[in-house]
């Protein structure tokens, strides 16, 4: 093993890889895209037609983009609050989202506040509005750098293993 791996494994070994990071990001969004997607698909048949798929749909709204750009700016905003709200909570409550505890890593300190989870969680949830997206890049940038979020450090949290 090369020396400077050790030195990072001594000075952290419950530190959470990008990719785990992002994974559980991943899923904790599939979850919430799937509870918007069931709500807006049954608004949308009946709207704008009946006896479409969610991807001809998805196609559909694609080609007329220009008509519904409002209408998905929408469900964009109204994705990012709820996914805010979610990861708030679950983070506040349990230090960890669902897709955290898949992956088997929670946020610390063991007692963060409604505030903390807040602030680390900002960012994902501006990911999801195109024109607000670049805060979400600042922070991968951060984290590349420093293996730490920057709205991570900014709320005096940190994400770690679960043993």
């Amino acid at each position: 093993m090369k020396k400077e791996t050790l030195n990072l494994l001594l000075r952290n070994p419950n530190e959470v890889s990008i990719w785990k990071r992002a994974f559980a990001f991943i899923i904790d969004l599939i979850i919430i895209q799937f509870i918007v997607n069931l709500t807006f698909y049954n608004y949308i048949e009946k709207n704008i037609g009946n006896n479409m798929g969610i991807i001809e749909m998805y196609q559909y709204l694609s080609i007329n983009y220009e008509m519904f750009s409002g209408f998905l700016l929408t469900i964009n905003i109204i994705t990012a609050v709820i996914l805010l709200i979610y990861l708030t909570l679950l983070e506040w409550r349990l230090n960890q989202s669902l897709g955290k505890m898949i992956l088997n890593i929670k946020v610390i300190p063991k007692k963060i506040t409604l505030w903390q989870a807040l602030i680390r969680n900002l960012p994902k949830a501006l990911f999801l509005i195109n024109y607000v997206s670049w805060i979400f890049l600042i922070d991968l940038v951060y984290l590349a750098f420093t293996k730490q979020r920057f709205f991570d450090k900014l709320a005096g949290t940190s994400l770690v293993k679960v043993k």
